[in-house]
């Protein structure tokens, strides 16, 4: 019985889309450790990307993002019953207490574990990426891999999945849940952030601290550069005594929960009878009330039909997405990432910074970028196959809607959304600049200028090319396969060189931010770079809703012969408008980074540095004077971008010999 409950619960979990989403997310961090070398956990330059060290770094930190993965398999194991209903159906069966806990457990578990792959096999795959650099990968093998992961990982996640099903268990709720987590994350910051100053503290730290990133700095403390390229982690000393305490604090807290957990359905609370006492009395008022005469309804469908379904289809598809546990992951994990990359990254060439706006507004739009995308891409698919999946599609194709009218409010929707987070990244951001002790005042006008509006139009986008790859898509997952693709693709295409932003979707030139002088002149090419793109979306949003599946048939090949007729006179001069102001735009955008200015990728600037070194590197050693003194004086004029510069240098020619050359 036992293990038949844990097979249901992977089988369940496998098609859950929850599960492949935090799959993908995973193996895209995992991925950028090593494929990426401006990504890093706190591993020195020396060390090699697939080092045993960073591997080691990468698998425990990562089980700390994984808490809110987590909780959506073994929380959800345990609180599904009770949402669904199910709960006294099942309880009144010959399933015992153990089985029915342990199961569901084992289950989730299994799951949890499974999906944690992910990080190790985006590593691996990371390395064989043609643009990383051979000198900074060493020798490949898979002990690196599965023993950080069996030492680390296997016990983090145990833990993990202990904990947050004890919590799920004794609070019957996934909101619940949720807040325990964040309770345990702050914590966790804050001992850890408060401990790992004090060097007195740091056995006590690498004994107890939970996910074995104290034990791996106490056993690397003293290690070359050499040894953290070669030697896998030692199961000794502290991190044995950790490792056995976190299997043992898993197995304890299991063994609560199961003498905690109860088969006997719970009385409803005092809040839910009132509750139900309202929703009696509101039917008994409606049933007293003397049922009008019937008279003929004489249906309109008009624009202002049309308006009326828009606004209803657009707030149901908003509430879909607002009530959904993935949302609350997917933002959580964001915030946790952000909160880490602005607290414990506040050095620029190793001196110390203040969280001056510009920085902070930088560190938030980083740490929320993927988790936008890998948002925009979710519910893409969730939206518009939503009807499909819960088979009343015919009854909406049936009905005089507009295509429009389903396609625009899926899409307004994941943008509404999006904007949602970037206000959680935004509050992340002020609260780092509030709590970092000291005289700085956020600006809210900069962030949402310099953050919050910019990134609604790149995510929307992003949101456009989802729903335009899913209604094209036979299925939801062939279109998160097209969007997994094209990601991948623009890296790879990026990294061997082709970055025009005219080829390359939703790109535009950098905005750098600077406290001094804002946005600077550098949001009109970002601006331009928008509008081109906004332009393509429009076109793509026009073939959209022409072939948007409409019956029992989703096959493309019928839907793009029927495309001619479903396009009506308004659509066609729309994209007709779209497509002449791209062109429009892309010419002026082409004449300006290709004629009036210099546009190099990176793979040329890479060559003219190798020509520079190569022409000047022969007069490393050649004597030079040495400046004493320096007058300068420097007028700056913001507005016109200019500076004026005059001034002398004093030389002195301390070298001993006569300069022959400069």
């Amino acid at each position: 019985m036992l293990l038949g409950i844990a097979g249901f619960e992977i089988r369940y979990q496998l098609r859950n889309p929850v599960f492949w989403v935090s799959v993908l997310i995973f193996f895209l961090l995992g991925f950028g450790l090593t494929a990426s070398e401006n990504v890093s956990l706190g591993t020195p330059g020396s060390v090699n990307e697939n080092a045993p060290f960073a591997v080691a770094m990468a698998q425990a930190v990562m089980c700390l993002f994984y808490l809110f993965v987590i909780t959506s398999f073994v929380a959800n194991a345990i609180v599904r019953d009770d949402v669904t209903g199910f709960a006294p159906i099942l309880r009144s069966t010959s399933v015992t207490r153990i089985d029915f806990v342990v199961g569901r457990f084992l289950g989730g578990l299994a799951i949890a574990l499974l999906g944690y792959l992910a990080v190790p096999l985006g590593m691996a795959v990371g390395v064989m990426m043609p643009w990383v650099d051979p000198e900074t990968v060493g020798p490949t093998g898979v002990a690196n891999y599965l023993w950080h992961y069996g030492v680390l990982s296997v016990p983090n996640i145990l833990f993990s999945s202990a904990l947050l099903f004890g919590i799920a268990t004794l609070t019957r709720s996934m909101m619940g849940t949720y807040i325990g987590v964040i309770v345990f994350v702050l914590g966790y910051f804050i001992a850890t952030g408060v401990l790992g100053t004090e060097p007195a503290y740091q056995d006590m730290l690498a004994k107890f601290e939970p996910f074995g990133t104290g034990a791996i700095m106490d056993a690397t403390r003293y290690w070359t550069a050499a040894e953290m390229n070669t030697r896998l982690m030692p199961l000794v000393g502290n991190m044995l005594f950790n490792r056995v305490l976190v299997l043992a604090l898993a197995a304890v807290m299991l063994a609560v929960t199961c003498w905690r957990f109860s088969m006997v359905e719970r009385a409803p609370s005092k809040r839910a009878l009132r509750k139900l006492d309202k929703a009696r009395l509101k039917e008994a008022k409606l049933a007293a009330v003397v049922p009008a005469q019937p008279m003929a309804v004489r249906p309109v469908y008009d624009g202002a039909t049309s308006w009326l379904q828009f606004r209803s289809r657009l707030g149901a598809e908003v509430m879909h997405v607002l009530r959904s546990p993935g949302l609350i992951i997917l933002t959580l994990v964001a915030v946790v990432n952000t909160g880490v990359f602005l607290w414990f990254n506040e050095t620029t060439y190793g001196v110390s910074a203040y969280p001056l706006t510009a920085q902070t507004i930088a560190n938030v739009r980083d740490g929320f970028g993927l988790f936008g995308l890998i948002v925009a891409i979710f519910y893409g698919g969730e939206l518009v196959w939503r009807e499909r999946d819960r088979k009343i599609n015919e009854i909406f194709d049936s009905t005089p809607v507009a295509d429009w009218v389903m396609i625009i409010p899926k899409i307004l929707a994941i943008l509404l959304v999006l904007v949602i987070m970037n206000l959680a990244g935004m509050a992340v951001g002020v609260f780092r600049q509030w709590t970092a002790g000291a005289d700085i005042t956020p600006d809210f006008g900069q962030y949402l200028l310099w953050f919050v509006l910019p990134a609604a139009v790149d995510m929307l986008l992003i949101a456009i090319l989802a729903v335009f790859a899913q209604v094209v898509s036979p299925n939801k997952y062939v279109g998160w396969g097209i969007m997994l693709v094209w990601f991948i693709s623009g890296i790879v295409l990026r990294n061997m060189g082709y970055q025009n932003m005219l080829y390359t979707y939703g790109a535009n030139p950098s905005e750098p931010l600077s406290d001094m002088n804002g946005i600077g002149g550098f949001w009109v090419g970002a601006a331009w770079g928008r509008f081109y793109w906004l332009c393509f979306a429009v076109i793509l949003i026009v073939i959209a809703q022409a072939l948007w599946p409409r019956g029992t048939d989703v096959a493309l090949r019928p839907r793009l012969a029927r495309m001619r007729q479903r396009l009506s006179g308004g659509w066609i001069m729309l994209g007709a408008g779209a497509l002449a102001a791209m062109v429009g735009s892309g010419l002026f955008i082409h004449d300006n980074i290709k004629r009036l200015n210099r546009y190099e990728t990176s793979d040329e600037v890479e060559k003219w540095t190798a020509d520079y070194e190569k022409k000047y590197l022969r007069y490393e050693n050649l004597p030079r004077p040495t400046v004493t003194a320096v007058k300068f004086d420097i007028a700056l004029f913001p507005e016109e971008r200019r500076l004026d510069a005059t001034g002398t240098l004093a030389l002195r020619n301390d070298s001993g010999q006569p300069l022959s050359e400069m």
